[in-house]
Order: structure tokens, then C-alpha cells, then sequence
């Protein structure tokens, strides 16, 4: 696959959409750390705001993680605990709130589980380690 300069499609959603394939596809496992951004550029013949932009939305997807100097990195999904909704129970899948995704630590981009149970307490849980099931 290839960026098409002549696609209405902007530059960096293009090789978004690229680099979350070869994640997808196993190219880039997790864990794995991604060519630096110059490299990118170089191999897909973009400039470095558009591999920047790129890496920011799948930043922001929960794909890959950045920090100050380093180079972005494809994220460990961590496994996944399941846990019993009633059928009087709610379930909401939402963004958290700022203090929320601080207080469980959550990578960008990923949402949150809000249950209500029948006695109207609520439960938020990080939806990358949680799931729900019908009991």
C-alpha cells in the first residue's frame, strides 16, 4: 500500500491507516518499537508533520505510545478481566473524564465502562482490561 498524493484523503490519515494495518497485521507486534519518524518520512515519502499527525491519531486511539524523546510504540493490550452485567444493569461505554483516566492510568484514546447496578451505584472500569458479559 501506498500514499495516493491525488486521494481527497489527507496525507496523514493515509499513513494512519497504514502504520494501523502493519499493526493489525502483525508487521509491527506489540511491544515493538516503530521506526523513528525521519524513517517514516523516508519510507512513504511524506514529510515529518504528516508522520507526526499520524502518530498523534493512533496516539490517540490507544494504538501506540509516545514519550518525551523516545520513539512511538506499539502498545502491550493487556489482558482483559470479564465481569457480570444483570438484565436490569446498565452498561455505557464512554471517555473518562481527566481525573478518571489519571486515576486508572489510561493510555489516550481509551474508553471507559460505566455500569449502573439495579441498586443505582456505578462502576467505572478501564474498557482495555474489562469486559462485560450477560449473567
Amino acid at each position: 500500500m501506498a500514499i495516493d498524493r491525488g486521494s481527497p484523503t489527507p496525507v496523514y490519515v493515509q499513513l494512519a491507516d497504514l502504520l494501523r494495518e502493519q499493526i493489525s497485521s502483525g508487521r509491527y507486534p506489540q511491544g515493538t518499537t516503530l521506526p523513528p519518524e525521519d524513517g517514516i518520512g523516508r519510507l512513504y515519502g511524506v514529510g515529518r508533520m504528516s508522520v507526526r499527525r499520524a502518530i498523534a491519531v493512533l496516539v490517540h486511539e490507544g494504538l501506540i505510545v509516545t514519550g518525551r524523546g523516545t520513539q512511538a510504540q506499539v502498545r502491550v493490550q493487556p489482558a482483559r478481566t470479564m465481569f457480570g452485567i444483570a438484565g436490569s444493569e446498565q452498561l455505557v461505554a464512554r471517555m473518562p473524564t481527566p481525573p478518571e483516566a489519571r486515576r486508572m492510568k489510561l493510555a489516550a484514546g481509551v474508553p471507559v465502562l460505566e455500569v449502573t447496578r439495579a441498586d443505582r451505584s456505578v462502576e467505572v472500569f478501564p474498557a482495555d482490561r474489562y469486559g462485560a458479559h450477560g449473567a
